[in-house]
């Protein structure tokens, strides 16, 4: 046994690319020099394994760089060398990426090059921002690699937005891109008809110019008019960073066939979890439930952690239209108020979506833990499952800190191992980068009315350390195939380099003047010197500017097929398993490993499974570039409010031509170039801190700034650097950005519904301009289908194929609970509700009052019936959802007394009604209550000064009850409250299906201050054909012409896994 050498440092497994480049380095260095495998190991202190090596130089010896001295020797190809001076007459081709420059030009990225090929705009051969290009290059002047364009292999984007220019004979669209250099003709046949000059529209290209003489030829398929607005520029911001809006007809046809139904045969091929306590935690917006949690307790005094993954890959299936189109958009998008989702509605907010009280199909990671946290046991493979609860971030986080709530003993002690797993992680290298996330309260129009701070809490961390658990093990299990099997089993990891160690010197030389003081020589050093700089800075003005610039030394997150750990996380193997709904690459993880756990043999292809690593990192970069630019919109749009005011900031950036400056009171980031400061600045040594003959300022100082200029269409903020020294530049004292409180967030959550369905208000009333409806459709005639018709389409389909919520089968099998619950078989008749009736039942001795005064007390006298009054027969619960109906029913042989205590029960609704309320209403509770609280046979029993007499009562009921928003199935209700005025905004709808009729309403109810949706629909249990009812639904509740969700801002963005994507 031999010591290790004191001092000697472990290597790192370099990735493909990154291999071949030090290995030519290597070679191109030491012309002369023979070197084999274990030599190049040796040299460059890499533990890459010697065949990966050996492959490396095979390659290397395919494309000339090197040669074959001897056996598995190998020499520097002095041809090879020669290359690099070859002139225009010995031109090379190269593929690579199109890095356009604002002035036309552009920069070739390829990986096969250590340079960038420099491409004038009259050599692109119209080549865009983006595209995958094959490039003829030479050697220029001063050692610069210059050519041109000679074959588009791919397009970034087909679409395009813009403004549409209109002339006699034909038109142009002049794109918003600046990218596309020049405009695209459009013949008016592929115009819709009425048409104006200057509308905003999105155009597909359908004959590229193949030279910089010609227009691209396009035809417009979706039509915005004239006036914008913040829906146009969210999708703008969509497509030209090259998502599509909506889903192609065969995806859409093909996702309308998916079988939505848990099948009993399906399940008996699973392992079957169903009677697991079993729960998810997301944002309270979420719909597109990934994952979920389960725990058992074992008879031996170990937990048994259920992580649950949605089984997408059941649906999606290998060579689909569903599966193509996934792996072309590879990520769900998200922006500050909507998200384009990788799959459709129908299976990423439904047949997949882990929902509560459903039985759903999933891929699990299953572990046996003891009471400190340790893996003992693990289990991977296809189950059923039945999630019993879905907890909000704010619903568990509530349950963590008071102990109090259903299933909170259960919550406490999942969140106690995550506490353990999470210490493990940081005292094995883990660097804990924390930070809270800036969020927009919009109005109903997306219009930004305040910022406020979302920060991680145990409720979302827990979930993240067991996603981090799952990904990592999943990672670990097919990597360690090689050694176990020595078949080599390629599958998609998530890797994460070295930082960069110019950049960490450069970031701790500054971090040295604030007086942070740490030895990074390598990076073995830099996570550990990184956490205790963190710790110790922690609640200091400094942190937030200390981890930033720490963040920006690290290197990106990827997707590879060759494996080199996570850096950042601390982790040698590290997968993506736990979000397949939004992610394109867990998609991949599920296949791989499934084929490994069916003994199938199969394996996927290295070369195509690396090739589609590269497109996903590359759309991931999209995606996240798509939601900084909204974020920019919003800035600049709260900003335009606040010009000529001046406001307290922090530098958060320095470059050449000015500073960046992070307001502290929103959070909005502005540019401040060197001539609108108030002295003469110039840069500092690495760009840390800006110098004046009377000042210097750092990365982090605290500055006075002017708000100049917010062009939300440019997404840029001009600031202006005030002189400390004056007093009247002093900004008034604001109120910093604050985080939301529990009962903030819950308001939030509510103020989210009532804005959505102001914004369907808004889309409807901008459909029924005179070219919405009507021309748009005759585009859809032609070859490209007009893309609110798919979008149409596809939701209908969704709707009348979403699976109504199934069962828990009765089971002999007992479900193992930590928290002892009532057992079942005889069913338990107490209350979990803390019902707060004591307002209402305030009420009924004023209603006993109305009875005597009544005609139809009179009525039922005569009758010699015993029927009196109520108010609601289910226990009130506020800010629910309220059931109006006219008045109770009474039957003409059965008595009635008057309401003197209210149900402490809430109300369940049954049969259809429960299947209604769950698709419309998924997640929000249910009241019941009456417009009239007097007792009849029917409404046409009731006088009009019946119901005269009872409105004062309705009206303190509404008020004590917020509703959210009101449904009624009631015929008389809307002529009844708009008789009494009670309606404002009313619309009015004929659906027509089969010949059949119906008119569907919707209005704003108002009670003195309030101003609550509310919606005149058909009963779900009336004998009118399904289709028919289905239409009228969905225009009530805006879903019908729904091109894009709800206004969220807490979206459902990750899981928190990994926190090494930004720059």
């Amino acid at each position: 046994m031999t010591k290790k050498k004191k001092g000697s440092k472990k290597g790192k497994n370099l990735p493909v690319h990154l291999l071949e480049k030090k290995i030519i380095d290597l070679f191109s260095k030491q012309v002369t020099s023979r070197f084999d495998a274990k030599g190049i190991i040796g040299k460059l202190r890499i533990t890459n394994s010697r065949d990966s090596v050996q492959h490396t130089l095979d390659q290397l010896v395919k494309k000339g760089k090197i040669e074959e001295a001897s056996r598995g020797k190998y020499k520097w190809n002095k041809a090879a060398k020669m290359a690099k001076t070859n002139t225009r007459s010995d031109a090379k081709i190269a593929t690579g990426r199109v890095d356009a420059t604002r002035s036309g030009a552009a920069y070739i990225i390829s990986e096969d090059l250590d340079n960038d090929i420099f491409v004038p705009a009259h050599k692109l051969m119209g080549a865009l921002n983006g595209d995958t290009v094959e490039v003829s290059w030479y050697l220029a002047r001063k050692d610069k690699l210059e050519g041109q364009v000679v074959q588009i292999t791919e397009r970034k984007s087909e679409n395009f937005i813009g403004t549409l220019s209109l002339s006699d004979k034909f038109a142009f669209v002049i794109p918003d891109n600046q990218s596309m250099q020049t405009d695209i003709f459009v013949a008016l046949k592929n115009l819709p008809k009425g048409a104006e000059d200057g509308a905003k529209v999105v155009v597909n290209i359908i004959k590229w110019a193949t030279d910089n003489k010609n227009n691209p030829e396009g035809k417009v398929t979706t039509y915005f008019g004239t006036e914008g607005g913040n829906d146009i520029e969210m999708k703008s911001i969509l497509i030209q960073k090259g998502f599509n809006l909506t889903f192609p007809p065969e995806v859409l046809k093909e996702n309308a066939a998916i079988d939505t139904e848990v099948k009993q045969s399906e399940i008996n091929k699973r392992r079957d979890m169903r009677e697991i306590t079993t729960f998810t935690i997301d944002p309270a917006s979420a719909k597109d439930f990934d994952d979920a949690l389960s725990l058992e307790l074992l008879e031996n005094g170990n937990y048994e952690i259920g992580i649950h993954i949605a089984d997408v890959g059941h649906y999606v299936v290998p060579g689909s239209e569903l599966d193509k189109e996934a792996a072309k958009r590879t990520t769900s998008v998200y922006l500050v108020d909507r998200v384009l989702p990788m799959l459709p509605e129908k299976l990423s907010n439904g047949v997949c979506s882990l929902r509560p009280e459903e039985e759903k199909l999933t891929f699990s990671a299953v572990f046996e833990m003891d009471k400190q946290g340790t893996v003992l046991n693990e289990w991977f493979g296809k189950t059923a499952i039945y999630s019993d609860r879905r907890f909000t971030y704010e619903e568990a986080q509530e349950r963590l800190e008071t102990g109090e709530g259903d299933y909170a003993q259960e919550l406490q002690l999942i969140n106690g191992l995550a506490h353990k797993l999470r210490a493990q992680r940081f005292k094995k290298g883990a660097i804990n980068f924390e930070s809270p996330e800036v969020r927009f309260k919009l109005d109903e129009k997306g219009v930004p009315l305040e910022v406020y701070l979302k920060s991680r809490k145990d409720a979302h961390m827990l979930v993240e350390d067991f996603m981090l658990l799952a990904n990592k093990r999943v990672g670990a299990l097919i990597h360690g195939l090689h050694e176990k099997t020595g078949i080599q089993w390629p599958m998609v990891y998530r890797i994460h380099d070295e930082p960069d160690m110019d950049r960490v010197q450069s970031f701790a030389d500054f971090a040295a003047q604030m007086g942070y003081k740490m030895k990074v020589e390598a990076p073995e050093q830099v996570k550990k010197a990184y956490s205790k700089m963190l710790k110790e800075a922690e609640g200091k003005p400094e942190a937030d500017i200390l981890q930033q610039l720490a963040i920006r030394t690290m290197s990106k997150a990827v997707y590879s097929s060759d494996n080199i750990g996570h850096y950042g996380l601390g982790f040698e193997t590290y997968s993506h398993f736990t979000s397949p709904i939004r992610r394109y690459a867990d998609v991949l993880g599920h296949r791989i490993l499934f084929d490994y756990l069916s003994d199938t043999n199969k394996r996927m292809d290295v070369k195509k499974l690396e090739e589609l690593c590269k497109h996903i990192s590359r759309k991931e970069r999209d995606a996240m570039e798509a939601e900084r630019e909204s974020v920019k919109y919003k800035q600049a749009e709260f900003l335009e409010a606040h010009v000529g005011e001046n406001f307290e900031g922090s530098i958060s950036g320095i470059a050449d031509h000015g500073i960046y400056v992070s307001i502290k009171a929103n959070f909005c980031e502005g540019m401040i170039r060197y001539e609108r400061m108030f002295d003469d600045f110039t840069v500092g040594e690495n760009k840390f801190q800006i110098k004046s003959p009377s000042i210097t300022y750092r990365m982090g100082d605290s500055v006075w700034v002017r708000v100049l200029g917010a062009n939300k269409y440019k997404k840029q903020i001009d600031l202006e650097l005030l002189d400390p020294e004056d007093e009247e530049n002093r900004p008034p004292v604001r109120a910093e950005v604050k985080e939301l409180t529990f009962a903030e967030q819950e308001e939030m959550n509510r103020a989210q519904e009532a804005a959505y369905l102001a914004t369907k208000k808004a889309e409807k009333d901008a459909k029924e301009a005179p070219i919405a409806k009507k021309e748009t459709t005759e585009v859809a005639k032609e070859e490209a289908p007009e893309v609110i018709k798919e979008a149409t389409s596809e939701v209908s389909d969704e709707i009348e194929a979403a699976p109504e919520p199934i069962k828990k089968p009765r089971s002999e099998k007992k479900k193992v609970k930590v928290v002892q619950e009532p057992k079942k078989g005889k069913k338990d008749v107490s209350s979990k509700y803390n019902a707060k009736n004591a307002p209402y039942e305030a009420l009924l001795p004023a209603v006993k009052k109305i009875f005597n005064k009544s005609d139809v007390k009179h009525i039922a006298i005569q009758k010699k019936a015993k029927w009196q009054f109520e108010i609601t027969p289910s226990a009130p619960v506020p800010e629910s959802v309220l059931l109006l109906r006219f008045n109770p029913e009474a039957s003409l042989n059965k008595g009635y007394r008057g309401q003197k205590l209210i149900s402490k029960h809430p109300f369940k609704p049954e049969g259809s009604t429960r299947v209604f309320f769950k698709t419309y209403f998924p997640y929000e509770k249910v009241s019941e209550g009456y417009l009239s609280p007097l007792r009849s046979l029917d409404d046409k029993q009731l006088s009009a000064h019946d119901i005269e007499l009872g409105l004062p009562i309705f009206e303190d009921f509404i008020k004590l009850l917020n509703p959210k928003q009101v449904v009624s199935f009631s015929a008389p209700m809307i002529a009844t409250l708009q008789k009494y005025k009670y309606l404002t905004d009313i619309e009015e709808e004929e659906v027509t299906d089969k010949g059949r009729t119906i008119i569907s309403s919707r209005a704003i109810l108002t009670i003195g201050e309030l101003k609550i949706p509310i919606f005149f629909v058909p009963r779900p249990s009336s004998r009118l054909l399904k289709e028919l009812k289905s239409l009228a639904w969905d225009w009530a509740f805006g879903i019908s012409t729904n091109t894009s969700t709800p206004i969220e801002t807490d979206l459902d963005t990750d899981d928190n896994d990994d926190d090494f994507d930004q720059e």
